[in-house]
């Protein structure tokens, strides 16, 4: 018993993160509790019916969970006020004669980036600044093959002009409990467009971030699963992508806005889990060309990948009857 409470205390450390003295106490309280099992043990099923198998019911057994009340603070003067009839901005005065607080107790978020007045005048004015530029550097993907070979509806009658928006998506895991090799390892992901048709001083920003979903945890889903995450926002992209009247700060009447997904962002292991592509372990380990894991100390760049390759081994792929097959083609291919 004393072996089994001493692996017990030992896990409590290294994989819960609790400090040395939390794990003293909690020897103490083992203990304490085999003492008194000894001098009062169980006498019968209905006794051990009774122990709470779950932390909620011991919390509400105990009567130890507590009840928080919640209240709207100012964040200039702290005062608090009830949620039911709270004021827009702060009434505080620090005397009978004094002004008021008047600090705004809400903060009013835009749902759609372009109701923002200088959200399109951005967007033009440096689409107008990359493409009147002499400089043949390229330093902006506005100015890469890969946005010059995207390919819009012809709009030549559509009045106004539609406006055609490129996005970013990242996505990328992260451990809620903290990078830690010890104690508790959970993954939560999450998912993120940017327009990259905004300039780079601002393409980032937070408020030009969309938090489009968050995996939930405790595992990440996989190169498989990870499609039942996607599916909802291909299908808003496949929508998006011909087009929808949305009203913006210009054309408050509403404007045919278009959207196409470009760049995907990420780690290497977040980025191939998304696209379809074999882990950085296999032996297919590249998205870009068809170079081994056991040629890498050449450190050469392999032939080519081409996107009529990937599509093809994607469409094999899918059609695979067996999950057998399917893995036979990831290990050959890498897709």
């Amino acid at each position: 018993v004393i072996t089994f409470v001493g692996i017990f205390i030992g896990w409590l450390h290294l994989f819960c993160g609790l400090s040395g003295a939390k794990c003293q106490m909690a020897w103490v309280f083992i203990l304490r509790i085999l003492e008194m099992a000894r001098n009062h043990p169980l006498t019968d099923d209905t006794d051990k019916r009774q122990l709470p198998k779950d932390t909620r019911t011991t919390i509400k057994m105990l009567s130890i969970s507590p009840d928080l009340e919640k209240n709207i603070c100012c964040p200039s003067c702290f005062s608090l006020y009830k949620p039911s009839d709270a004021p827009w901005t702060c009434t505080f005065k620090k005397s009978s004669r004094a002004r008021d607080c008047s600090e705004e107790l809400f903060e009013l978020r835009t749902i759609w980036f372009l109701l923002k007045a200088t959200t399109e005048d951005e967007i033009l004015k440096w689409s107008d600044e990359l493409n009147s530029t002499d400089n043949p550097k390229i330093y902006d993907i506005q100015q890469s093959e890969a946005w010059n070979d995207i390919t819009w509806p012809e709009d030549s009658l559509t009045k106004p002009k539609p406006l055609n928006l490129v996005f970013s998506l990242f996505i990328d895991w992260f451990n809620p409990r903290g990078n830690k090799k010890c104690g508790a390892q959970q993954s939560l992901g999450v998912l993120a467009f940017n327009c990259i048709n905004l300039p780079p001083s601002l393409r980032n920003l937070l408020q030009n971030t969309c938090i489009a979903g968050i995996t939930p945890g405790p595992n990440a889903p996989d190169m498989t699963t990870i499609s039942h995450v996607l599916k909802e926002h291909v299908d808003d992209l496949l929508l998006l992508e011909e087009g929808i009247s949305v009203v913006t700060s210009r054309y408050p009447q509403g404007q045919l806005v278009r959207m196409k997904l470009l760049p995907l962002l990420g780690d290497m292991v977040g980025m191939h889990k998304v696209a379809g592509f074999a882990s950085h372990s296999a032996t297919f380990y590249c998205s870009w060309c068809w170079g081994k894991s056991t040629d890498s100390n050449r450190m050469q760049i392999a032939k080519l990948r081409t996107k009529e390759e990937v599509l093809d081994t994607s469409a094999r792929s899918n059609a695979a009857n067996s999950l057998h097959e399917k893995e036979t083609i990831l290990s050959k291919t890498g897709v």
